[in-house]
């Protein structure tokens, strides 16, 4: 008894059980219990693939040293000294394990040197050729997954992700709050940590698959059959879950909610980050989100369709809540102050792009007019220089997945394959840019820069250095000048928002003068108010005039 007592609290017990998966459906368990192609597999599996003997001797050329003992700290030191050091030990000591094995069979059967077999061999070279790299992205990706599979691959993962939610709201700290520049500063470092190192094993970009919900129908209809689903579920799935799949509210939900996330998972991607060089701030990771929806939304409502105007629709509401929930975590004095604000100059950005894009005849007839200006403040709110590389870059980038999107049909959305691409810009992408923007040399921003112009030659706007507005071809005069107006108070609001956010004393500093404005504003309403100081006359002529009514009466 005494053993079996101390054998339960013994490290080595129960090692030999498998462990147990907690999920009730039979087709992930059905899932999870499959057995799936291992790494260390792959090598012998390429071993086992005959190789043509004709370019043998070509083969045999391009092999790789084997390496299968590492050799010690001095020996490396003697080697490097001697210059005996090889390349492919470097590349065996940071590659991922079995990776070697399986270079040295791929090198053994395919050619990798610049020569070619002969053409009599070359249909049985390609097919060799074929299954190495079946074989190779099985290392990298795994085994290749049907529709049904990956339905059930994506419900476990599921399951665990409110798992792990509802852990994450047991231990969510309720009443902390932040109240310390440095602790600020602390947690926007936290919040603005973007990933620039690239790593051995990460994924430059994310790859998607088309969403594909007309097949999904039969998909839920063969797991219903495999879980042995009772006739309440059935009734559940033919009354609700199916309609919800075929053209409905809930359709265009779920297919707003993966391009959106999609969209921001590539925008947070190593390729985006490190290519563009954008600066790790929270208010234009924000920006930048907001941009690549418009973009999207704008296609959308150029297709022009009921469920295109929809989808548009939902995909901005998304985008709005996305922003709150983000400026939410943020522990700050006045945040419903900060939501208010960031919420306007959203909008003001989309319809900045909608009036650069669609209505302004000149910058629609040639998209590169000053599209670099637009783009230094709407994203990059005048926080970096103003003939910096990354707004180029940008404006660039944008010019060019504009170009692309106009291209795609209703059905790519639909499918949620839309793939921005860093890689559809031109070489030389600040050539048109300047052709068509001239920059200003050092000596004539400097000049414009402290000069007493409202409207300065290097901001977003139509008017030369007299304030006269350029004149718009095909806009009444009336409608002109008042679009002028709006224009003129929409870029007095970007510029005042670039102002308050430039730190977090400019962000306290405006906003108790905005408190101190609505507190004089709502004293001047009351004439029997004395904390504020009135003119003499203006006291006399009210008295004269109650005087007169009181004698009328």
């Amino acid at each position: 008894m005494l053993r079996k007592f101390f054998n339960r609290f013994s490290v080595y017990s129960n090692q030999h059980q498998r462990a147990k998966i907690e999920v009730g459906n039979k087709s992930i368990m059905a899932f999870l219990q499959k057995r799936w192609t291992q790494k260390h597999e792959i090598p012998g599996r390429m071993y086992v693939i005959q190789q043509i003997e004709d370019i043998k001797d070509q083969l045999q050329t391009q092999q790789l040293q084997p390496l299968k003992i590492l050799l010690s700290e001095n020996r490396l030191k003697s080697m490097y000294d001697n210059d005996q050091m090889d390349s492919q030990y470097i590349i065996s000591i940071i590659s991922e394990e079995h990776f070697k094995p399986m270079m040295d069979e791929y090198t053994k059967k395919v050619l990798i040197n610049g020569s070619m077999p002969p053409l009599i061999k070359f249909d049985q070279y390609n097919q060799i050729r074929n299954q190495i790299i079946q074989l190779y992205q099985v290392f990298f990706f795994g085994d290749p997954l049907s529709q049904l599979e990956r339905e059930i691959e994506f419900r476990y993962l599921a399951l665990k992700q409110s798992k792990f939610f509802k852990y994450q709201i047991q231990q969510r700290s309720k009443d902390k709050c932040l109240w310390t520049h440095n602790q600020q500063r602390r947690v926007e470092l936290m919040k603005n940590w973007m990933a620039r190192d690239i790593n051995l094993y990460d994924d430059l970009r994310p790859i998607y698959e088309p969403l594909l919900l007309n097949l999904k129908i039969k998909i839920y209809q063969q797991l219903m059959k495999i879980d042995n689903a009772s006739i309440k579920d059935k009734l559940l799935f033919h009354f609700f879950e199916k309609h919800a799949l075929q053209k409905s509210k809930k359709r265009l939900q779920t297919i707003s909610q993966t391009l959106f996330t999609r969209t921001i998972l590539y925008t947070n991607c190593i390729e985006f980050l490190r290519v563009l060089d954008i600066p790790p701030d929270f208010h234009i990771e924000l920006s930048i989100i907001n941009v690549h929806i418009w973009l999207i939304c704008n296609r959308l409502q150029q297709i022009n369709t009921r469920e295109s105007n929809n989808l548009a629709a939902l995909l901005f509401k998304a985008c709005d809540k996305y922003i709150a929930n983000e400026v939410d975590k943020i522990h700050l004095r006045k945040k419903h102050d900060l939501v208010r604000d960031i919420e306007a100059y959203m909008q003001t950005g989309r319809k900045y792009l909608e009036y650069h894009f669609n209505r302004n005849v000149q910058t629609v007839k040639n998209n590169y007019f000053k599209l670099d200006a637009l783009i230094w403040s709407i994203i990059f709110f005048e926080k970096i220089p103003r003939y910096s590389d990354k707004v180029y870059l940008v404006a660039e980038y944008i010019k060019s997945n504009y170009d692309f999107l106009n291209t795609l049909s209703y059905e790519s959305f639909e499918d949620c394959i839309v793939e921005f691409d860093i890689f559809k810009m031109r070489i030389d992408y600040k050539t048109q840019l300047l052709k068509v923007n001239p920059p200003l040399s050092e000596i004539e921003f400097e000049q414009e820069f402290l000069s007493d112009n409202k409207i300065k030659k290097y901001y977003y706007s139509f008017e030369d250095q007299g304030n006269k507005v350029i004149e718009l071809p095909k806009f009444e005069s009336e409608i002109k000048s008042l679009l002028e107006r709006r224009l003129d108070v929409l870029g007095e609001n970007i510029r005042y928002i670039i102002k308050k956010y430039q730190n977090l004393e400019t962000f306290d500093h405006f906003s108790t003068h905005e408190e101190q404005i609505k507190l004089e504003q709502k004293k001047q309403k009351y004439v029997w108010n004395k904390s504020v100081e009135r003119d003499p006359e203006d006291l006399r002529k009210l008295i004269k005039q109650r005087r007169i009514q009181q004698n009328n009466m």
